[in-house]
């Protein structure tokens, strides 16, 4: 789905950075709101605030803002569909799976993507414990 990989698809592999634009979400989901506020604290340059909405099991990093880079959320949901998961995704009452869409401009160009949050409760809340880049 990168139409432009190298430099792009790096910086979307470790997560989003640079200045970010998000689609309003005042009807999000309490998973719905983890992520757009994750993307959102990290676009800001907070990777602080961005870790702390991760689950104590997750693998990932929050990266600094990066100059020069630019990315727009399309949208944020819940989803069931999974196609392009890569290994075997859990699933169960306290796994939830949030779908985003977004456009990346650079200096390398313009791509758009998919990345699929999983999500698994803490403490009785939703966090971030993996996510994956979705390829068409």
């Amino acid at each position: 789905m990168l139409t432009y990989s190298g430099g792009i698809a790096l910086l979307l592999s470790a997560g989003f950075v640079g200045y970010t634009e998000f689609v309003a979400g005042p009807n999000d989901s309490a998973a719905e709101s983890v992520v757009r506020s994750y993307l959102k604290e990290q676009a800001n340059g907070n990777p602080g605030e961005a870790r702390s909405l991760l689950h104590p099991d997750s693998t990932m990093s929050p990266m600094e803002r990066g100059e020069g880079v630019s990315v727009s959320i399309e949208s944020v949901s819940e989803t069931e569909d999974l196609g392009g998961w890569s290994g075997t995704a859990p699933t169960g009452e306290d796994f939830i799976y949030v779908s985003t869409t977004y456009e990346v401009t650079s200096v390398y160009g313009i791509a758009t993507g998919t990345r699929i949050f999983l999500l698994r409760r803490y403490d009785g809340e939703w966090r971030i414990l993996s996510a994956q880049t979705i390829e068409d």
